[in-house]
């Protein structure tokens, strides 16, 4: 079975042969790429933790374009695993840093996406 290229460098960048910089290009172009980083949050949160990786870096790429209720639920949700309890305080904080992001991104889609989608049907 083989295993997808994004998954793979994320492993590599959390054991270190990968740079860091891998994460946030993951989290910036690969269609599931926040989901890709999210999975290895629920399977490997030791490993990141562990590891020379920014953890405030890997949510915020993981993070950085969640909108949605959807995307909302999955860091909640988070918060009542057992691995939640593996992270210290600022890491929480983090992780709640995070959490306040979605919803500003959720409450400027419901503000905004309105009067965008309107202008750009008036200027087509």
């Amino acid at each position: 079975m083989a295993v997808d290229a994004p998954y793979s460098q994320v492993h590599d960048a959390i054991l270190g042969k990968l740079p860091e910089k891998i994460i946030n290009y993951i989290g910036e172009n690969d269609n599931s790429g926040q989901y890709t980083l999210f999975s290895h949050v629920k399977k490997n949160l030791e490993k990141i933790l562990w590891s020379d990786l920014d953890f405030d870096n890997y949510v915020e790429a993981m993070t950085m374009d969640w909108s949605s209720n959807e995307h909302l639920e999955k860091l909640t949700r988070f918060k009542y695993d057992a691995k939640y309890k593996l992270l210290n305080e600022e890491e929480k904080a983090i992780w709640d840093k995070a959490i306040q992001r979605v919803y500003g991104n959720i409450d400027w889609l419901t503000n905004n996406a309105k009067p965008i989608l309107d202008w750009i049907k008036g200027h087509e």
